[in-house]
């Protein structure tokens, strides 16, 4: 069954936002749908994940403001197929335009925003897998016409790629798709990503979207070398031994949750961002700095 066939017995009223073989999302007037394909949910049933029983888990969450709870869950035929969740009205974190007016200093307090909400879901069991790609942050609309995006409020939506405690994701982070350096840090005996996850997710976001490099590249091979993290930060701009002893603890399987708020201050004190030189462009299209001190 498609989703289309889906729709037509549901008789749903709404707009489709988005549609994939597994899932469509609806704009329900007054709140949003995720309706599943039921194939999809009986493939992650075989795959030991129950969707049901994660959004179950999902709306008991009690701490964790930021995170949209699911309002309940959709059935056919007294089947599960999907849920229902609060309408956000706001812009994806991905889909915001670059503005150059931004600076490393509001980067800095945005970030540390990002690591709270990291660590409150940390303390909850939860992990969320795809936060490394900010597809799922949504900055809420303001009253204020001229707020910057960094200062509203930050929401995080949809369940697919969180682990809720013991039920499992079956989406891959950005941040550890490559190098297998991470994996018995942040992947555990039993499938599970381990709360490592979230620190590496922010620190791979802030890498891609305010620096444009990505920091998994690290212990990659390329051209028969491998990429060790001082020639990363050598190639970015970084000299700082601070910065670089708390980012070595990505790789450090002894360090548990690690605190980059500093790291993001330290950045915005020392360095400007500025343009990579045309014969770096190939590799880099941005690097750091060091500031002008008077």
């Amino acid at each position: 069954m498609n989703n289309n066939n889906i729709f037509d017995i549901l008789n749903f009223k709404g707009k489709i936002i988005s549609s994939t073989k597994n899932s469509c999302i609806i704009d329900a007037e007054d709140k949003i749908l995720k309706i599943y394909n039921p194939q999809y949910i009986m493939y992650m049933l075989e795959q030991g994940i129950s969707l049901e029983a994660k959004i179950k888990e999902a709306k008991n969450l009690s701490d964790i403001d930021e995170i949209v709870k699911p309002t309940g869950v959709e059935k056919m035929f007294n089947d599960f197929i999907g849920f229902s969740m609060k309408k956000i009205k706001g812009t994806l974190y991905n889909e915001i335009p670059y503005d150059k007016e931004i600076t490393l200093e509001d980067y800095a307090i945005l970030y540390n925003r990002f690591e709270q909400i990291l660590k409150k879901a940390t303390e909850n069991n939860i992990v969320i897998s795809d936060f490394a790609n900010g597809s799922n942050i949504i900055f809420e609309d303001s009253d204020n016409p001229n707020i910057k995006f960094i200062n509203k409020e930050i929401k995080i939506i949809d369940y697919d790629g969180m682990q809720i405690k013991k039920h499992r994701t079956n989406c891959m982070s950005d941040a550890i798709l490559c190098p297998l350096i991470y994996t018995e840090k942040y992947l555990d005996n039993n499938n599970l990503f381990t709360p490592e996850l979230n620190s590496l997710s922010l620190l791979y976001l802030y890498f891609t979207d305010v620096l444009q490099f990505k920091i998994n590249m690290v212990g990659q091979s390329f051209y028969g070398q491998t990429l060790r993290l001082s020639d990363a930060m050598q190639l970015i701009g970084i000299d700082d031994d601070f910065i670089i002893r708390e980012i070595s603890k990505l790789y450090n399987p002894d360090v548990k949750n690690p605190d980059f708020s500093d790291v993001f201050y330290k950045i915005a004190e020392k360095y400007e961002l500025i343009e990579a030189p045309e014969e770096e462009q190939e590799i880099i299209a941005v690097k750091l700095k060091k500031k002008t001190r008077l």
